[in-house]
């Protein structure tokens, strides 16, 4: 999901692989390996990924931008999402 300015991409990953969702952003001028950057770009682009929320035992998904660059999602926090 974009931020209203264009300047961030905010996604959902399991990124850790324990079957538990955070949200994370990079900023939109991020590269990725396809881009012609190689490995050095991936790695620089990795180094920019910035983890938004870290719930141990939820999953935190569906990210949505709000007014004032304020972040909505759903959560299985608490069990109840």
């Amino acid at each position: 999901m974009w931020s209203p300015d264009g300047a961030w991409l905010l996604f959902a990953s399991d990124r850790a692989g324990l079957d538990r969702y955070n949200l994370y952003r990079v900023p939109a001028g991020c590269r990725t390996p396809g881009d012609g950057l190689g490995v050095s770009g991936a790695a620089a682009c990795e180094a920019q990924i910035e983890l938004v929320t870290d719930a141990p035992d939820a999953a935190d998904v569906y990210p949505s931008w709000a007014p004032g660059a304020r972040i909505l999602f759903a959560s299985s926090r608490g069990g109840v999402t």
